[in-house]
């Protein structure tokens, strides 16, 4: 027992000693006891004083069990010894250690019986440094609790304005704070600055600690004023406490470093605010930093980062840059390199450089950032997930779109096992993705990736989104990838309603929409929309960013769409606006190579516009802008030959349209000279061999056309271009046409289809040249007229191959589809016909527009085809649109139009308006004769229409005039024996027949009948023929051999067409007749009757035909003395006349 009791005591007389040198015996805290404000980290001790303060614990631990076994461990020593352990402990900051210290005490304190009232205030203050110990171990609800146990014991012993009290209060409001119950911690701190106030003075430093709590409470409730008031009250009192040692300037930082949150927080206040409230915090941690205090770092890093995030939000990018640089340096001194916050500074400095542009740098840093997010967060962390989305677009910026992807794809994983995929975070980096895979060209994937983006977004944003018109923009680019065009079409146009919906039609993301979308009309052949999207989009180009590249782009790629719908007036203001920005944009650009871009960008302008003046029709401005053109080209340009030969090319064309035909050959002369000298360029000698042989055809110098088509020829050959040959044959059949070697024509038209089905480069003869060759083949074809069929079937493989190759809307197979139209039509074919120009019609009219040539042209096959149907009326509503708009683009004294014109004087002539129709007849007839002469074939044509409309009007003699003068011109356009010559021949026959001459009416007839048995024109049109010989015998009294001619005709007509048939009726009417004036009563009632049961059935109840049949009934019954019968067909025949 005395040896414990001296051990005891030598190690008391260890602690006094110790305690001496630490020189905390008797000294006692000027406001009662420690106080920690929690606005800082607490600064560590200095080594020495550490060292006594471990030496002191080694002490007090080896006491502790001395005096239990002593003095029992319930005793007053004991509490005493663990109330002194706990304040060495906390002094270490060995929190935990101190935390069971103040519970040991306590427990102790309160075995004791009776409890003392000082007893009690220890405990108070016991639960007073417990509360505290709690507070630095984060441990807020218990430290909260403390902090009410010891306002229990002190507030009813001291009353509730002590000094005690309030810093118990303070320690509970910092402690609700810390749980998000801001309110309470307000009331609580609000209460302990009056005591602090009352006791201490309002410029006590502890008032400012409570003040800066109770702004901090204001700021997490957002009433920033409120905050700023308390902040801003807080540092006044700082700044009067500036001498006192224990004002710790980095409360004052903290104090800053707040203010300045709240400044970035508040929208109506400046970020320039927030920024100065930074650089003094910075300012004043860096002049502790100069005084020895390393424990600033981690301040001094929050505040150069908070500082760097303002400068770059306000476009201050070197400032900030600066000032991040700071931050990691900071941070690696205060977490170590392999740190949280060092990664996020260097994902900041990533960021910098690449919104300026320093992407290599952009890409180190944050590759640097995500190394070590994998390290420290492990790679599965959303923080990892966000830096690598940033490296991607970085990547992607660089255009290495395949480590961009593997960035994309690392993102979407986490994410999708984090977030899942209801967030916008989410429909981000799946819109990424998508832009990524479209780089790469996997549409497809794109497609799937924009499509889940804007799921998301339509469910988390509502469908009237701009996030969701941007996804559905980028969802039709990739769709237009895969040449989906109507599904892109469709997303384009909702992105835009949206956008229009929302008010946002002046953006530069709405110019881009209206761009592509533009782009993707005009792959669909609309040209018409794509002209105005492209023209929405300039507008707004003109108005955001008038000095940007996209302006000329867009006015070039509107002046294409007019110049494909042939409107090349307004496409050459275009190309002329663009060459004008580019030429301004050369004069003020001070960069050479950027001069040299936009002088070959101008090059090529110029000879675009030139080309467009061509087109328009103004060769003359179009040859000086070739000239122009040379003269731009620089003198030392390693392909001036070639430019300057394709220029002499092209002027070498405009020649030829302005009929200089002797210029056009000196220009492609040159043209040839220039090239022949460049081995690189026999190609093009061979073009300009095929061009001056168009134009020597021009000039009727056809052996010098034939001769250069052959060299042209001879060179594709050699080289084995059959594509090329095949071309040149084309035009070497239609050099032979022009000259009417038709038949050389069809040969060279031949062996251009065996070269192009032998060709391997066209897929085995199924490209879109192929039937382009198919096309021309099969129109000489219709123009000899002998093998229709065989014309029919070439038509058929060409579409074929333009339906496989083309769209069904493309506008060269709807040129075919027309062409088979009107094949159809001469077959007698007019309801395929029709349904065939009502499609070509529609889609004319949307591409091209309602007044376009081609659209007039299809107008006028529509009027032929109800003209031949017998639906007049809609044949001549057709006939008058289709001449209006050839008049506007042809000019009235056009071929165009007079073929027009033609068909109405025949609709005209069916529809009884004779008179009409013999003005129309002769415009159409004087037009073609100015324009082609008096024997042409077309007016043969026109002449026998006529003669028919004056044949109606009872001018017979001027009717056979015209016959026989047709009749004369067909002979020498297509001699004696042809269809044109026998259908005339038939004619003047009947009209022979009408005016009593029956046997020069049997002359033509035999001779027509003769024709068409030597060119076995068909058992139609001699049935035609045979029918008009008997009545031509009927009116010379040899009706036997009529009713022979008749019957032949009939069984003819049965055989070819069937029984019930109009052209089968007619017959039976002629031997009805034929019946009647022989006495054959009944056998005419017959066939009257056998009539009228076809035409009812073809032509309806109320046809001219019909009653013209009953009119013939009811002579037959009244001859016989059936009145009541006769009285029954003469009043159903006046009711069909009156009709």
């Amino acid at each position: 027992f005395l040896e414990v009791v001296m051990s005891l005591l030598l190690l008391l007389q260890r602690i006094r000693y110790v305690a001496h040198a630490l020189q905390i015996i008797g000294g006692l805290n000027v406001i009662g006891e420690d106080f920690d404000p929690f606005v800082v980290e607490l600064k560590p001790c200095s080594e020495e004083t550490q060292a006594q303060y471990e030496k002191l614990i080694l002490c007090y631990e080896e006491a502790l069990p001395l005096t239990k076994l002593l003095s029992g461990s319930d005793h007053i020593d004991v509490a005493n010894l663990l109330e002194r352990m706990g304040a060495i402990y906390a002094k270490t900051h060995d929190w935990d250690n101190a935390v069971g210290s103040y519970q040991g005490a306590i427990r102790v304190r309160r075995a004791l019986e009776p409890m003392e009232r000082a007893e009690e205030l220890t405990i108070a203050s016991l639960f007073y440094n417990k509360g505290r110990c709690h507070a630095q171990r984060k441990e807020y609800a218990v430290a909260k609790a403390c902090y009410e146990s010891s306002l229990k014991y002190r507030i009813p012993r001291l009353g509730d304005k002590s000094i005690d009290v309030a810093l118990a209060l303070y320690g509970m409001g910092f402690a609700l704070g810390r749980l998000k119950r801001h309110q309470q911690a307000i009331v609580a701190l609000m209460e302990c600055l009056n005591i602090f106030k009352k006791q201490l003075g309002e410029n006590h430093i502890r008032c400012g600690d409570a003040l800066h709590w109770i702004g901090r409470q204001h700021a997490s409730r957002s009433e920033f004023d409120k905050a700023l008031t308390q902040y801003t009250v807080a540092l006044r009192v700082y700044k009067t406490n500036k001498a006192n040692k224990e004002m710790d300037p980095r409360v004052v930082a903290a104090t800053l470093h707040c203010m300045g949150n709240v400044h970035e927080r508040q929208r109506h206040s400046s970020s320039g605010t927030a920024l100065k409230c930074y650089e003094e915090e910075i300012r004043l941690l860096k002049s502790l930093e100069d005084d020895g205090d390393s424990a600033s770092s981690v301040s001094l890093h929050e505040a150069l980062l908070s500082a760097a995030n303002v400068q770059a939000k306000r476009g201050q990018y070197d400032e900030s840059m600066e000032n991040f640089r700071g931050a990691l340096e900071h941070a690696k001194l205060a977490f170590g390199d392999e740190s949280e916050q060092v990664a996020v500074a260097l994902e900041k400095m990533g960021v910098i450089h690449a919104k300026q542009g320093e992407n290599e740098s952009a890409k180190a840093a944050l590759t640097e950032a995500y190394s070590l997010r994998e390290v420290v967060s492990g790679r599965a962390n959303a923080e990892t997930a966000l830096t690598a989305f940033k490296l991607g677009c970085v990547l992607d910026k660089l255009d290495e779109q395949e480590a961009a992807g593997v960035c994309f794809e690392e993102v979407i994983r986490i994410q999708k096992n984090k977030l899942g995929l209801q967030n916008e975070t989410m429909a981000k980096s799946l819109f990424k993705m998508g832009e990524n895979y479209a780089k790469r060209g996997k549409a497809r994937s794109a497609i799937d990736c924009f499509q889940d983006s804007l799921r998301i977004r339509r469910r988390l944003a509502g469908d009237e989104s701009e996030v969701v018109s941007l996804t559905l923009h980028r969802l039709a680019n990739a769709y237009v990838l895969t040449k989906a065009n109507d599904k892109a079409l469709l997303c384009y146009k909702e992105a835009h309603r949206v956008r229009k919906d929302n008010d946002d039609i002046d953006s530069r993301e709405t110019a881009d929409l209206a761009f592509d979308m533009g782009q993707c009309y005009d792959k669909s052949g609309n040209f018409v929309n794509a002209g105005k999207s492209y023209s929405e989009a300039l507008e707004i180009y003109k108005v955001q960013c008038p000095g940007a590249d996209r302006i000329p782009q867009v006015l070039v790629l509107i002046a294409a769409t007019y110049e494909k719908r042939d409107i090349f007036a307004e496409a050459s203001e275009c190309l002329s606006e663009a060459i004008a920005i580019m030429k301004n944009k050369e004069k003020k650009g001070e960069d050479e190579e950027k001069n040299k871009q936009n002088q070959r960008v101008i090059l090529t302008l110029v000879a675009s516009h030139a080309k467009c003046l061509s087109r328009k029709g103004d060769y003359k401005e179009s040859l000086a802008c070739y000239e122009d053109h040379i003269a731009l080209v620089p003198a030392d340009a390693a392909d001036r030959v070639e430019i300057v030969s394709d220029d002499m090319f092209q002027m070498g064309n405009l020649c030829a349209r302005m009929h200089l035909l002797d210029a056009s050959i000196e220009h492609f002369q040159e043209c040839l000279e220039m090239r022949k000298k460049e081995s690189e360029m026999e190609e093009g000698v061979a073009k300009a061999f095929f061009n001056m042989a168009v134009v020597q055809e021009k000039k009727e110098d056809h052996d010098a056309a034939i001769k250069s088509l052959r060299e042209a020829l001879k060179y594709y050959k050699v080289k084995q271009l059959d594509a090329d040959a095949a071309s040149t044959l084309n035009k070497l059949g239609r050099v032979q046409e022009n000259i009417d070697h038709l038949e050389e024509a069809l040969e060279c038209y031949t062996e251009a289809i065996e070269l192009r089905r032998s060709s391997t480069s066209g897929g085995g003869g199924k490209d879109l040249a192929m039937a382009s060759t198919l096309h021309d083949y099969a129109s000489v074809l219709i123009k000899l007229g002998t093998d229709d069929n065989k014309a029919r079937e070439v038509l058929e493989e060409c579409l074929t191959i333009r339906s496989s190759k083309a769209s069904k809307d493309d506008l060269k197979t709807l040129e075919s589809l027309h062409l088979f139209a009107d094949l159809s039509i001469k077959k007698g074919e007019h309801q395929k016909a029709i349904k065939f120009l009502d499609r070509i019609l529609a889609v004319r009219r949307e591409k091209l527009g309602k007044d376009h040539k081609d659209v007039g042209g299809c107008l006028h096959s529509l009027g032929l085809a109800h003209m031949e149907r017998g639906e007049i009326d809609e044949a001549l509503e057709f006939l008058t649109e289709s001449l209006a708009i050839r008049n506007e683009c042809f000019g009235e004294e056009s071929l165009e139009a007079a073929a027009t014109l033609h068909l109405l004087g025949r609709a005209y002539r069916k529809k009884g308006q004779n008179p009409k129709a013999a003005d129309a007849l002769v415009r159409a007839l004087r037009v073609r004769k100015v324009e082609l002469g008096n024997d042409a074939f077309e007016c043969a044509q026109t002449l026998c229409s006529l003669g028919e409309v004056q044949e109606a009007m009872g001018k017979n003699q001027e009717a056979l005039n015209c016959y026989n003068e047709g009749l004369r011109v067909f002979r020498m356009e297509e001699g004696r024996k042809s269809l044109s010559v026998a259908e005339a021949l038939r004619r003047t026959g009947q009209l022979l027949i009408k005016i009593d001459r029956p046997d020069a009416a049997l002359r033509d007839l035999r001779e027509a009948l003769s024709i068409h048995q030597k060119l076995e024109s068909g058992p139609q049109r001699e049935a035609d023929v045979l029918l008009s010989i008997g009545k031509a015998y009927v009116t010379n009294g040899k009706t036997e051999i009529a009713l022979e001619k008749f019957k032949t005709c009939l069984e003819i007509r049965i055989e070819e067409d069937g029984e019930d048939q109009v052209s089968v009726a007619h017959v039976l009417f002629e031997i009805g007749e034929l019946s009647e004036s022989q006495g054959g009563i009944q056998e005419a009632l017959g066939c009257y009757n056998k009539s009228i049961r076809i035409y009812r059935k073809r032509l309806g109840d109320r046809d001219a035909q019909i009653a013209k049949c009953l009119n013939k009934i009811a002579a037959v019954y009244t001859e016989e003395g059936d009145f009541g019968e006769a009285l029954g067909a003469c009043k159903e025949a006046l009711a069909i006349y009156k009709e």
